[in-house]
């Protein structure tokens, strides 16, 4: 005859107690995470914007995976590079058909993080941060060539032209990031200055974009956790340190390296909360994607736009901003102005609009 088993039974009618606790717990962790992580636009920044243009859309077309940046132009083609810079789409400008074609060119895993892809047609260039090397390829060609680096290694780069490239990146002792001309024709540096000051993150709280304008030959680095940029001539001298038009001036962090393979790796002790997210030049302007709302937003337009701040290049006087409206609920992942076009790319959609300043 079956007899039940006391403890079987007591542990069932447990199971619903068990699984609340859990819940419980994980709420309790989660609105611990919530209440003291800081929010920014929880409360007022200490600012005001002035919105001075809208765009008009003019094309969107869907897309099957994100794309990451606008790598190249051409008269007639738009051409995006993606997670693996050795994959590239193509299309025309108003965003119908898309061709994608992958470069011949093996590339350890080790060396693909980080690594992206810019196109002068019809060269294709591939920078390998980890490696400190670039790939250059001509499209159709059977062979590449690989340019070593006098850089322990990179974060960021710029083509001026098409042997002068500048590069934030560490230094031979691998304790601080410098900014480095270099003549990529024969791997000569040509200047090499430590603008940031800040050895004890690495480079890591000063982390930011580079870009080179070519219309006013102006270096610049925009810092991603703080509101400040630099504005740099071609020999690597400040021509004035600016700020963006937020009240961000700090961004508390700690730096704890982690050794694998004798390889060290530097991540953040604590989150850094993202103040500029990518900017992009065009004509003698800078334009800022920002991640703080301003005290004279609504709710409503800093929730379902991404907002651009603009800045002129040759004093950093603030000009004015404008919106990137969202689509399908989805911000902008980044974007790319040319002949008063504005490509804008999501995480599901490419979309073009008509721009004025």
């Amino acid at each position: 005859m079956f007899s039940p088993n006391i403890n079987h039974i007591r542990m069932k009618q447990n199971i619903p107690v068990l699984i609340l606790s859990v819940l419980s717990s994980s709420f309790l962790i989660l609105f611990c995470l919530f209440h003291f992580t800081i929010h920014p636009n929880r409360n007022k920044n200490g600012f005001s914007r002035d919105i001075v243009t809208s765009l008009r859309q003019i094309h969107s077309s869907p897309i099957t995976s994100p794309l990451t940046e606008l790598c190249g132009t051409t008269n007639t083609r738009l051409f995006f590079s993606t997670s693996d810079p050795r994959k590239i789409v193509s299309t025309n400008y108003t965003l119908e058909g898309y061709n994608i074609f992958s470069l011949p060119i093996p590339i350890s895993d080790l060396y693909l993080r980080g690594a992206n892809a810019q196109i002068d047609s019809p060269t294709t260039y591939i920078f390998l941060n980890n490696a400190s090397s670039i790939i250059t390829y001509a499209l159709g060609d059977k062979k590449f060539y690989t340019t070593k680096l006098p850089l322990r290694l990179f974060t960021r780069q710029t083509r001026a032209s098409k042997n002068v490239i500048f590069f934030r990146g560490f230094d031979s002792a691998g304790k601080t990031q410098v900014f480095a001309k270099i003549n990529v024709s024969n791997s000569k540096r040509l200047v090499e200055k430590q603008i940031i000051t800040d050895e004890d993150s690495v480079g890591l709280v000063s982390d930011g974009e580079l870009k080179f304008d070519s219309l006013t030959n102006t270096l610049l680095y925009v810092q991603f956790y703080q509101n400040r940029f630099f504005a740099l001539d071609t020999n690597l001298n400040i021509i004035y340190i600016g700020h963006t038009i937020d009240t961000t001036n700090t961004n508390p962090t700690f730096s704890k390296q982690f050794t694998r393979s004798a390889k060290g790796t530097i991540l953040p002790g604590t989150p850094l909360n993202t103040i500029n997210k990518s900017f992009r030049t065009y004509k003698k302007l800078m334009l800022v994607i920002s991640s703080l709302k301003s005290d004279n937003e609504t709710i409503s337009d800093f929730r379902n736009n991404t907002v651009v701040d603009t800045y002129e290049i040759r004093n950093g006087q603030y000009k004015g901003s404008f919106y990137i409206p969202d689509i399908n609920h989805e911000k902008v992942n980044n974007f790319s102005v040319l002949n008063n076009i504005l490509v804008a790319m999501y995480k599901s959609n490419i979309a073009t609009f008509g721009i004025k300043f």
